[in-house]
């Protein structure tokens, strides 16, 4: 603070005190020794005058590249001493693995300069070191990869939906046995190639309300949080299974004699019998 506000400071709450005992003691002309007082405090920045034309800025990789904001946000007029709260979405997301530097900045000077170290008027900025350890930073092996979600039939006899995730190129995880996926509330029996390197294959065991539904296909990966793929998908309806072929003989039905691949006798001396081939 400049000298010059510390003297406005003080000798404007020395009139104001002042002024104050001028309201009681008539001898004293309490109201324009008042006044001159808070002109005085006004003319200094102790007064506490608001923030005005400031951003806030993320740089997530301080130090190397170009500073590149990971998102920035005009703020509000912001009163001294008032805690104020921004939320950036998704924020910042890192990979792969390492150690970065994530500088948080506030300026008024961003949009004419750029700089990440530039804190313009008054402004300030507060460095995080981050570190992405090796198994995060494989949570997601499909970043930046095509999918493609296949639905299979399923059949009533077993009831088990099978999915395939279709990759660009061969599966990118060398273990994807270690892999699950969730159907709604419905984990999966079991996940893998199943000779197909560009197949990941989950099976799922449905119960009997939901085919003809939908539901979120998510597939994890063990040990992650976060999904690496999902999507709403429509399960399909049963499909009946196939009836079988009776065995011809002459005593079937004119229906099952026919698709035993017989035919029905046309004699008016005997009952009808179906004739096999």
């Amino acid at each position: 603070m400049e000298f010059g506000d510390v003297a406005f400071a003080v000798l404007g709450g020395i009139l104001v005190l002042v002024g104050f005992l001028g309201s009681v003691l008539p001898i004293v002309p309490g109201p324009p020794i008042s006044w001159v007082g808070f002109l005085f405090l006004k003319w200094t920045d102790y007064t506490g005058q608001n923030a005005e034309g400031y951003d806030l800025v993320l740089i997530p990789h301080y130090g190397w590249g170009p500073p590149n904001p990971a998102g920035y946000v005009t703020l509000p007029s912001l009163a001294p001493g008032v805690p104020h709260t921004e939320v950036f979405t998704p924020g910042v997301l890192y990979s792969p693995a390492g150690t970065y530097t994530l500088r948080v900045l506030v300026t008024d000077d961003w949009y004419a300069l750029g700089d990440p170290d530039s804190t313009g008027t008054a402004g300030d900025y507060q460095d995080f070191t981050i570190t992405v350890v090796e198994a995060l930073s494989k949570c997601n092996p499909f970043e930046g990869m095509e999918l493609s979600l296949v639905i299979l039939s399923i059949r009533e006899d077993i009831m088990v939906l099978p999915v395939y995730l279709k990759t660009q190129g061969p599966f990118p995880d060398p273990q994807p046995e270690n892999f699950y996926a969730m159907l709604g509330n419905i984990k999966s029996n079991s996940c893998g190639l199943q000779g197909f390197e560009d197949r990941h294959y989950c099976m799922l065991t449905l119960t009997p309300d939901m085919p003809g539904t939908t539901a979120k296909y998510e597939l994890y990966k063990k040990g992650c949080d976060d999904p690496v793929a999902s999507q709403d998908i429509l399960i399909p309806e049963l499909q009946p299974t196939e009836k079988e072929k009776p065995q011809c003989n002459k005593d079937l039905s004119p229906a099952d004699c026919a698709a035993a691949g017989g035919k029905m006798s046309t004699s008016v001396t005997t009952a009808p019998t179906c004739i096999c081939p």
